[in-house]
């Protein structure tokens, strides 16, 4: 919803369809059916769906929408989602290039409500090398994330039990812990990512993810180079594998620093401004990073890319 407002107030939108370079289209859809509900009436809903770009917005990630994503129609559209790739089948791999992935809002815009955790960073005397929290479903990798943390001595590694019964001063005390650590480990959630990377990153931390393409889920690796932002750990979190710690030790603070102060000129582009500087999304601007750019103009401007370079924009040459 913060995404289609900021669309709803932009001095760049228009209100005659046929004036429009791109047209956008708020669906929230709950589930796969509702999405192909959609499709089964789209023609007659939005008559310039085949002479015009139109953006949909999918309110989870591309993955979720695997049947309706099947549509005869659904190659009509351009999607935003929270993650742009799906390994389920070649198809939706195909898909995906029609696919821009947008920013979680993490939770600093709910208790914090600005850009001030972007930069500068505090890169010196953090507390601990690794904090983790309980930050994924799966109960049995929780259990390994939480014995390999206690098993570590406290300035290696900290684990915090998320308590979702009281959400935001949960996430007070785990964004206070991302702010003492160098590396905050990120094991996926109910998808590949989730929102609380965004709140690592917009505080400093490196993200240690656990999957060898996890890049291809997130916003903008057209443009960033996300080997400078992540640690990418090869152990699994199981049982019978080195601890997870190993690697990191391995890797060390130093490497820790350099990634965060590539972190520091790009962090902005992750979290949402109160008030966005709609004149930053151009068909001329589309390639460059401002640095008054935020996740609305930084994903807008990822949306003429990928228009532009599928040949559907005519105004982008």
């Amino acid at each position: 919803m913060w995404f289609t407002n900021q669309i709803y107030v932009s001095p760049l939108r228009v209100h005659n369809q046929e004036d429009a370079d791109i047209v956008y289209v708020p669906a929230i859809f709950g589930d796969d059916a509702a999405c192909t509900r959609f499709m089964d009436t789209v023609v007659t809903a939005y008559p310039l769906v085949q002479h015009k770009p139109h953006l949909l917005a999918l309110s989870y990630p591309l993955a979720i929408f695997m049947s309706c994503m099947s549509h005869d129609l659904a190659k009509l559209f351009t999607y935003i989602s929270l993650e742009s790739w799906s390994e389920h089948t070649e198809w939706t791999r195909e898909l995906s290039l029609q696919s821009i992935a947008t920013p979680y809002l993490g939770h600093l815009h709910w208790y914090a409500g600005s850009r001030k955790y972007t930069s500068p960073f505090e890169t010196e005397n953090k507390a601990q090398l690794v904090f983790a929290s309980w930050v994924t479903r799966t109960f049995f990798e929780r259990t390994i994330l939480r014995d390999q943390c206690n098993q570590a001595a406290d300035h290696i590694c900290t684990f915090f039990e998320y308590d979702p019964s009281a959400e935001i001063k949960s996430a007070k005390l785990a964004i206070d812990g991302y702010e003492r650590s160098y590396y905050v480990a990120m094991p996926r959630g109910d998808y590949v990512t989730r929102s609380s990377l965004y709140d690592v990153l917009c505080t400093g931390a490196v993200p240690i993810v656990f999957h060898a393409n996890y890049s291809l889920f997130l916003p903008y690796h057209d443009i960033i180079d996300y080997s400078k932002l992540l640690l990418v750990v090869d152990t699994a979190l199981d049982e019978r594998a080195p601890s997870f710690l190993d690697s990191v030790q391995d890797y060390g603070i130093q490497q820790a620093k350099h990634k965060m102060q590539y972190l520091s000129r790009v962090a902005h582009l992750f979290q949402y401004s109160l008030n966005p500087d709609h004149s930053l999304v151009n068909f001329p601007a589309r390639n460059s990073v401002d640095s008054k750019d935020d996740a609305f103009t930084a994903t807008m401007k990822a949306v003429l890319r990928n228009l532009c370079a599928r040949a559907i924009l005519v105004e982008c040459y």
